[in-house]
């Protein structure tokens, strides 16, 4: 399986839950059917975007250790949590808690 890091630019400071809901719906619509996951590491601008001072300093644009940590962090809960399903209410609930509303059906 391939990973990826998606940078999305947001209006403010932090992504908005708007934002944040258009990123999610682009993931399901065009990877709902595979088996793939998406991971909010930081909801900030911080440590990325930089283009014109990268010339000077490539590691501008790296991911931080709290950016890795969260990684880990997210990707350990869930693994504990259910080491051998999705555990797809506890996904549902951190979305609501994101201001999202998922609605789960059986």
């Amino acid at each position: 399986m391939a990973r990826f890091i998606l940078d999305v630019a947001s209006k403010g400071p932090k992504i908005s839950h708007e934002e944040l809901k258009k990123v999610i719906d682009i993931h399901k619509d065009y990877f709902g059917g595979f088996v793939s996951t998406i991971t909010l590491v930081d909801e900030t601008n911080e440590n990325q975007f930089y283009e014109e001072e990268l010339e000077d300093d490539p590691s501008l644009n790296d991911l931080n250790e709290e950016q890795i940590n969260n990684f880990k962090k997210s990707n350990r809960e869930f693994l504990n949590d259910n080491p051998n399903q999705l555990n797809i209410n506890k996904l549902k609930n951190n979305l609501n808690e994101a201001g999202l509303n998922v609605i789960i059906f059986d």
